[in-house]
C-alpha cells in the first residue's frame, strides 16, 4: 500500500509537469500568430548656435568717435545716430532633415512703473523671412538691420520730460525653424529670441544683449513597431506540443489506474478487515461449471448466509494481475459471488431481484 502511494504521488507530480507544459507551449503557439508590437523610441538630437551683435554710429560730435563708444560700450544718448544689430543662427542636427526656417524683427519703446506698463510703441523694423532647405544636416540664418536711434531718442525724451518716466528700447531677433525628418512623426521646432535694449532715457548707456549662444536639445519621436512572424519558434514549439499531448494523456491514464488500484486494494483490505471471521482464501481459480451462480451486490449478504449456515464459509479467490477478488459461498449446487475488482460493474437491484426469483422459483419446483 505504501509503494502504491507513493507511485501515485509521483504520476500526480508527472501528470502536474506534463500539464503545465503542455499549456505553456499552447501559450508559445497562440503567441505567434497573435499580432503585438513593441513601444519603441527614436531619438533626434540637434545643436542650435546662436549670436546678436551690434554696431552704434554716432552723429558728428567733437567729443567721441563711434569706433571708441563702440571699443568701450558707453554711450551719449543724445549722440547715437544709429544702431545696426547682426544676428546669425545656425542649427545641426543628427539626421538630414527638410524645412523651414524663419526670423523676424520688432522693437518697442516701453515704460513701466511700479510693474505695469503705462507706454507702449511698438514697430516691425523687419517682416518675417523664410528660407525652405531639403536633405540637409544644417540649416544657417544670417543678416542684420539698421535701426533709427535718434529718432526713437526723441520719441523717449517727449515722453521722459511730459511724465518722468523712464522709457527703455528692447529689439528682438526671432528666429524659428520647424523640420521634418523622413520616417519620425514629431518635427524638429525650436524657436531662438536674441534680445537687445538700451534705457534711452539716461543721459549715457551701454547696450545689453541677451540670447543662449548654445543650445542642445532633443527630439523624441514614440511608435510602436509590429514583431514578425517567428517561424522557427513556431516548429520548435510545435513539435513539443506534439510530443506533449500524448504523454499527458499516457501520464493521466496512468494516473487514473494507479486511484483505482489504491482504491481497490483499499476495499479489500476493509472486507477482509470486516469479515475475516467467515472468510477462507483459496489459491486455485474456482470454476462454476454446472452450478447456478448467484451474484450479489455486498459482501455482507455472504456472511448473513454463513451466519445461518455454520458450515459455509466465504471463500476468497484474489487475482493480482487483473486485480480482481472473488468472494463465493458454495451452498450445493448455488453459488453466490460477490467480485471487487477494476472492471467490474455490479448488477443493479432489478436484475438481482429477478435472478433471486428465478431460484425461489427452482425451489418451488423441487418442493
Amino acid at each position: 500500500m505504501l509503494e502504491i502511494k507513493i507511485r501515485k504521488f509521483v504520476r500526480i507530480i508527472l501528470a502536474f509537469l506534463s500539464t503545465c507544459c503542455l499549456v505553456l507551449m499552447l501559450w508559445v503557439l497562440v503567441d505567434c500568430f497573435t499580432a503585438k508590437s513593441t513601444a519603441t523610441e527614436k531619438v533626434i538630437t540637434y545643436k542650435v548656435n546662436n549670436n546678436i551683435d551690434y554696431e552704434v554710429t554716432l552723429k558728428d560730435n567733437q567729443f567721441y568717435t563711434s569706433e571708441e563708444a563702440n571699443e568701450k560700450n558707453r554711450y551719449v544718448t543724445s549722440l547715437m545716430d544709429t544702431l545696426q544689430i547682426y544676428f546669425d543662427y545656425e542649427l545641426s542636427g543628427s539626421k538630414f532633415f527638410s524645412g523651414e526656417a524663419g526670423y523676424s524683427v520688432n522693437l518697442e519703446l516701453v515704460s513701466n512703473y511700479d510693474g505695469e506698463v503705462v507706454w507702449q510703441y511698438k514697430e516691425e523694423v523687419l517682416p518675417r523671412m523664410s528660407e525652405y532647405s531639403t536633405d540637409v544636416l544644417e540649416v544657417k540664418v544670417k543678416d542684420s538691420v539698421i535701426i533709427d536711434i535718434s529718432n526713437l531718442y526723441s520719441r523717449a525724451k517727449e515722453f521722459n520730460e511730459l511724465t518722468g518716466y523712464d522709457v527703455k528700447l528692447r529689439v528682438d531677433v526671432r528666429v524659428d525653424s520647424s523640420l521634418s525628418v523622413e520616417g519620425y512623426k514629431n518635427k524638429v521646432n525650436d524657436e531662438q529670441i536674441l534680445s537687445l535694449s538700451i534705457p534711452l532715457t539716461k543721459k549715457v548707456v551701454s547696450v545689453t544683449t541677451t540670447n543662449d549662444k548654445s543650445v542642445n536639445r532633443s527630439v523624441i519621436d514614440h511608435y510602436e513597431v509590429d514583431e514578425k512572424f517567428n517561424g522557427y519558434l513556431f516548429v520548435v514549439s510545435g513539435l513539443v506540443t506534439l510530443s506533449l499531448i500524448p504523454l499527458t494523456i499516457l501520464s493521466y491514464i496512468s494516473l487514473f489506474n494507479l486511484i483505482n488500484i489504491d482504491d481497490y486494494y483499499r476495499k479489500l483490505a476493509i472486507l477482509k478487515r470486516r469479515y475475516g471471521k467467515y472468510i477462507k482464501s483459496v489459491d486455485k481459480k474456482p470454476d462454476f461449471k454446472n452450478k447456478e451462480v448467484i451474484d450479489v451486490l455486498t459482501c455482507g449478504e455472504l456472511a448473513r448466509l454463513c451466519m445461518i449456515k455454520d458450515e459455509l464459509k466465504i471463500n476468497l479467490y484474489e487475482d493480482d494481475d487483473k486485480k480482481e477478488s472473488l468472494f463465493y459461498v458454495i451452498d450445493e449446487k448455488d453459488v453466490y459471488l460477490y467480485t471487487l475488482g477494476l472492471n467490474y460493474e455490479h448488477i443493479d437491484m432489478s436484475d438481482r431481484s429477478k435472478k433471486i426469483s428465478i431460484k425461489n422459483n427452482k425451489k418451488s419446483k423441487k418442493s
